[in-house]
C-alpha cells in the first residue's frame, strides 16, 4: 500500500498527465516541423518522388508521439497503481503496432519512390511493395505474440506442415505465380510487345499478371494464357532487340526478261512504297535477290524494312500493287 497521502498521490498523477500531454504535443509539433522542413528540402532539390513517402509517415509519427507521451505518463505513476501492469502491456502492444505501421509505410513508400532500374516493370514494384507489407505485418504480429508470452516456435512448425499441404494443393497456382515472377524479371515479353506464339497466334501483350497473361489478337479478341504455359512455350517477340524488322515479298518474271531492268524497276517501286506508306523505313534501302530459275520464270525476293512487324501487311499490299502495275506497263 502506498505511503503517499491520497491528495499528494492524485496531484502526482495529475502532474504526470500534464507532463505527458505536453511531451506528446511537443513531439507531434517537432515531428511535423521536421517533416515540413524535409519537404522543403526535397522540393528545392527536385526530389518530388519522395513527397508521397512524407505524407504516408505523418500518421504513424503522430501516433508514435502520442504513445511516447503515454510512456512518460506511466513513468510518473506510482508502482502501486492497481492496473499498471495491464496498462504497460497494452502500451507495449500499441508501441509495437505503431512501429510496425511506421516500418510498413517507410518500406512501401521508399519502394514506390525509388526509380526502377532499366528493364524492371511496374508490376515488379507492386510485387515488392506487397512483399514488404506482408513482411512488416508478419514481423510485428510475431513480436506482439512474444510480448504476451506466446511462443511462436510451435506455430511456425505447424505452419510449415500446413504450408507443405497447401503447396501441394495449389501446385498449378504456385506454378503460374512463379512463372509470372520469371516473366516479370527475365522480361522475355513486355507490355505492348507484338509476339507470335508457338501455336501461331499473334498479337499485342496487354497484361502480365501473377497467374495469367493476356494477348490482344489482331482480330481484337483477347487470348488469356496461364503463365506456366506462356513461360514454357516457344514464342517470337518482334519488339526485341528493336521493333524495326525486315520483311520479304516473293516475285517472279518471265525467264526472257532483262534482269538489269527488272532489278532497277523493282528497287524504284520498293523505294517509292517505303517513302509513301507510313509503316516503312524510308531511310533503309530496299534490296532484291534473284534466287532460283524454273522453266518459265526467274524467281526473286524483295526485302523492305518496316517500322513494326504488323506494318508488313500494308507494305506488302502496296508493293504487290506497285510491282503489278509497273510490270504490266513494260
Amino acid at each position: 500500500m502506498s505511503l503517499m497521502p491520497e491528495g499528494l498521490q492524485n496531484f502526482s498523477q495529475l502532474g504526470a498527465f500534464v507532463v505527458a500531454a505536453v511531451v506528446a504535443a511537443l513531439l507531434v509539433f517537432v515531428s511535423r516541423h521536421l517533416l515540413r522542413q524535409t519537404r522543403r528540402a526535397l522540393e528545392s532539390r527536385g526530389a518530388f518522388q519522395f513527397m508521397g513517402l512524407l505524407e504516408a509517415l505523418k500518421g504513424p509519427i503522430s501516433v508514435l508521439s502520442i504513445l511516447l507521451g503515454c510512456l512518460v505518463f506511466l513513468a510518473f505513476l506510482p508502482d502501486e497503481f492497481a492496473r499498471l501492469g495491464v496498462f504497460r502491456t497494452g502500451l507495449k502492444v500499441a508501441m509495437i503496432a505503431a512501429l510496425t505501421w511506421t516500418a510498413e509505410r517507410l518500406m512501401t513508400g521508399l519502394l514506390r519512390a525509388v526509380r526502377l532500374p532499366h528493364g524492371v516493370s511496374e508490376g515488379s514494384r507492386s510485387f515488392f511493395v506487397m512483399l514488404a507489407r506482408v513482411a512488416a505485418f508478419l514481423t510485428g504480429g510475431a513480436v506482439i505474440l512474444d510480448a504476451f508470452g506466446i511462443s511462436i516456435t510451435p506455430l511456425l512448425a505447424s505452419l510449415g506442415v500446413g504450408s507443405l499441404a497447401v503447396a501441394l494443393a495449389l501446385q498449378d497456382t504456385l506454378g503460374n505465380f512463379f512463372s509470372g515472377l520469371y516473366l516479370q524479371f527475365d522480361r522475355p515479353i513486355r507490355l505492348g510487345d507484338f509476339v507470335r506464339l508457338e501455336s501461331g497466334a499473334e498479337g499485342y501483350v496487354i497484361r502480365i499478371g501473377w497467374r495469367s497473361s493476356a494477348i490482344r489478337l489482331l482480330s481484337n479478341n483477347v487470348l488469356v494464357i496461364p503463365n506456366s504455359k506462356l513461360s514454357a512455350s516457344i514464342l517470337t517477340n518482334y519488339e526485341l532487340p528493336q521493333p524495326e524488322t525486315w520483311i520479304s515479298v516473293e516475285w517472279s518474271v518471265p525467264r526472257a526478261s532483262d534482269l538489269e531492268k527488272v532489278e532497277a524497276l523493282t528497287l524504284e517501286v520498293a523505294s517509292e512504297v517505303l517513302r509513301r506508306v507510313p509503316g516503312g523505313v524510308s531511310g533503309a534501302l530496299p534490296e532484291i535477290r534473284f534466287h532460283s530459275l524454273s522453266d518459265l520464270h526467274v524467281h526473286f525476293t524483295v526485302v523492305l524494312k518496316a517500322r513494326h512487324w504488323v506494318e508488313q501487311y500494308s507494305l506488302k499490299h502496296e508493293l504487290i500493287k506497285g510491282l503489278h502495275r509497273a510490270y504490266r506497263s513494260l
